[in-house]
């Protein structure tokens, strides 16, 4: 389910409910970096975080000393030659065409006190082909680094399964043409990716919810229609 951003600055970007989670989506990539001048550790409220960010993909509670903890997903898509690899490597094999998403993931994390103040604030990234036949499993996933969470960098399809390449190959000293690029991951659609994230930086969670309500003065995605 898709709906057009009620902003005309943003009138690119959606904001896709996937199942029933807010994820924002844009071709154009999101640049992280324009978070942070609103964002204040120990003065910024939560309040102030949705009026920025709009709803957020998810919200839980730490399980060590109750923080709340909220996090957002960016997800940019760049449609490329993908269909045309897909294709070609299902028909090689005789098989039945899986449906795919290529995914340039970017996501913001806060942790809150008792009275609802930013205690923490981090930012993550994944690239990743998401992939779906009779079940769900990701392709080529790799998490981005400081500098293209903080750039509107996108990738399409091709260009993320080369870079997986060419970072398995400097890892294992082998040539990229010869890195298993269909090599299955646990599937982790945006939503996931976001609570894995958030399980990164805050520890256990609990009370994870990734079917937030919209609450009035939630804003939709406001930092990057600036």
């Amino acid at each position: 389910m898709i709906r057009k951003l009620a902003l005309a600055a943003v009138a690119a970007a959606t904001v896709v409910l996937s199942g029933c989670s807010s994820v924002s989506v844009d071709s154009n990539g999101y640049d992280l970096s324009k978070i942070d001048p609103y964002i204040q550790v120990n003065k910024t409220t939560l309040k102030e975080v949705r009026a920025y960010l709009g709803t957020p993909t998810f919200t839980a509670v730490t399980e060590k000393g109750n923080n709340k903890v909220v996090g957002y997903s960016f997800a940019g898509q760049n449609r490329g030659t993908v269909m045309t690899r897909e294709i070609a490597k299902t028909l090689l094999a005789g098989g039945i065409l899986a449906n795919k998403m290529e995914y340039t993931v970017k996501m913001a994390l806060f942790k809150f006190n008792s009275k609802g103040v930013v205690t923490d604030y981090q930012k993550a990234g994944v690239s990743f082909l998401g992939k779906y036949r009779l079940s769900h499993w990701n392709e080529c996933e790799r998490k981005l680094t400081a500098e293209e969470i903080n750039s509107p960098v996108t990738y399409d399809g091709d260009q993320i399964c080369e870079m997986y390449a060419k970072e398995i190959a400097a890892k294992e000293g082998i040539a990229a043409a010869k890195v298993d690029t269909d090599k299955e991951f646990e599937g982790c659609a945006p939503e996931c990716q976001a609570i894995r994230a958030g399980k990164e930086f805050f520890g256990n969670l609990k009370n994870v919810e990734d079917s937030v309500s919209s609450e009035t003065g939630d804003g939709i995605s406001y930092v990057f229609a600036k």
